[in-house]
């Protein structure tokens, strides 16, 4: 599930794009560790009106936020979400099951 602001806004499914309009303002966006290490990776997004941001949901090293390097039966990884550039959005976007507005 992806949150912003701590609300949930939609489902994040592997291969899957939706979009959500939001009003302009300042969002912070997270995403459930889904069985892995609840690390706090956030990212915070200022929206004006007339735009598009992009974000992408990605699977994360837990050495990455301090955490010792484990085995995949430890669960030691987690996911968290990142902005996306526009341009490499647009082709990506292309590959994946388009899910409309969540």
């Amino acid at each position: 599930m992806v949150f912003a602001n701590g609300a949930p806004v939609g489902r994040s499914l592997a291969d899957t794009v939706f979009y959500r309009d939001f009003a302009p303002g300042t969002y912070t966006f997270t995403v459930e560790p889904y069985g892995g290490l609840p690390t706090g990776q956030a990212d915070t997004v200022s929206l004006a009106t007339g735009t598009q941001n992009y974000l992408q949901v990605q699977w994360i090293a837990s050495w990455q936020f301090g955490y010792p390097e484990a085995t995949w039966s430890d669960k030691p990884n987690t996911f968290g979400i990142l902005t996306m550039s526009p341009e490499l959005a647009r082709d990506y976007i292309a590959t994946m099951t388009y899910l409309g507005q969540s």
